[in-house]
């Protein structure tokens, strides 16, 4: 999976949540942001727990919410962090993120 297959799952993640949740990015404490949490994924932070989600699996693995099983586990997982880290900072700081 590219970075930029990766950051379009995450921009699909953050529809869903802006649809969903709007005001989400101030719900999530960055300190804490983790993926593979399903507390502290930003998933879990906004709606307290990635497994009371309404969603499929599959739906969180394509909105990047969480990360497909396989080899590139740990790469992926570090990537998914990074960008909605910087997705949410962009956010905050008010600037339009595509």
């Amino acid at each position: 999976m590219t970075i930029g297959e990766l950051r379009h799952r995450v921009n699909l993640g953050a529809d869903w949540l802006d649809q969903q949740h709007p005001g989400w990015p101030a719900l999530v404490d960055l300190s804490r942001l983790d993926i593979d949490d399903s507390l502290n994924c930003v998933l879990g932070q906004v709606v307290g727990d990635f497994w009371r989600a309404p969603m499929t699996w599959a739906e969180a693995v394509n909105r990047g919410f969480q990360v497909r099983n396989g080899l590139q586990y740990d790469a992926e997982t570090e990537a998914l962090n990074r960008l909605w880290r910087g997705l949410i900072e962009q956010r905050r700081a008010g600037v339009n993120v595509p």
